[in-house]
């Protein structure tokens, strides 16, 4: 695993895997805002869907209240493309209310993940939104954001696949998540721990992947 505070490179590598992708692209995100460096990131994935590249990209519609159709819809276009909306927040909305507020409907459940899987062999994560704000000034960004990214690659690669996928079936199969009392319970005994997602990182030091919401909290303890 690869650490990267500079957030100009981090997305010259973001785009690089990219361009370089040859079967499949998965990126998932909270924030993908309408300026230079979200059309950058969407021009660069249709270029990879014309290709032929099979690309799914998932963003949150809570943190883009305003709308993103219009940058989507070069993208939407492609037929090797699928572009999803996470919980499209008045419907949430509604739903929360049509079902006696229950949580498993609840509005509040959101996407903040950040997560970038090609072609199944390496990945990034950590906690850059894509937008100017936190992208650096050599990218067309505005750096005003300080954030780190990970490159990873090897069998953690896997876990983050199964965290993508995990996402993707929380839109499209309505799961139902459990009480949120026990997941308070097994918040209290510590989180789980995949012995894959243990990495050797250089000077010695070692790092964990863990769970960090409470969504994926639920999954991990099914």
């Amino acid at each position: 695993m690869d650490v990267y505070n500079n957030t100009g490179e981090a997305f010259c590598l973001m785009w690089q895997a990219i361009e370089e992708a040859k079967s499949t692209i998965d990126w998932i995100t909270y924030i993908c805002k309408d300026d230079h460096v979200g059309r950058e990131t969407i021009r660069r994935l249709v270029d990879a869907a014309r290709r032929g590249v099979r690309v799914r990209f998932l963003y949150d519609d809570a943190g883009n209240i305003s709308g993103r159709s219009s940058l989507m819809e070069p993208l939407i276009q492609r037929p090797t493309a699928t572009v999803t909306c996470f919980h499209p927040f008045l419907r949430r909305m509604l739903k929360y209310y049509v079902k006696g507020m229950e949580w498993s409907a609840s509005p509040g459940i959101r996407n903040h993940r950040k997560i970038l899987v090609v072609d199944d062999s390496v990945a990034f994560c950590g906690g850059l939104n894509i937008g100017n704000e936190y992208a650096g000034t050599e990218v067309g960004g505005s750096g005003k954001f300080r954030d780190s990214l990970c490159r990873v690659r090897g069998p953690a690669v896997q876990d983050l696949v199964l965290v993508v996928e995990d996402t993707i079936r929380a839109v499209y199969y309505g799961r139902q998540l459990p009480d949120i009392r026990s997941s308070i319970q097994r918040w209290v005994r510590g989180p789980k721990v995949h012995s894959s997602t243990m990495v050797s990182a250089e000077y010695g030091c070692m790092c964990q992947v863990l769970a960090s919401n409470a969504f994926h909290a639920f999954s991990a303890a099914r």
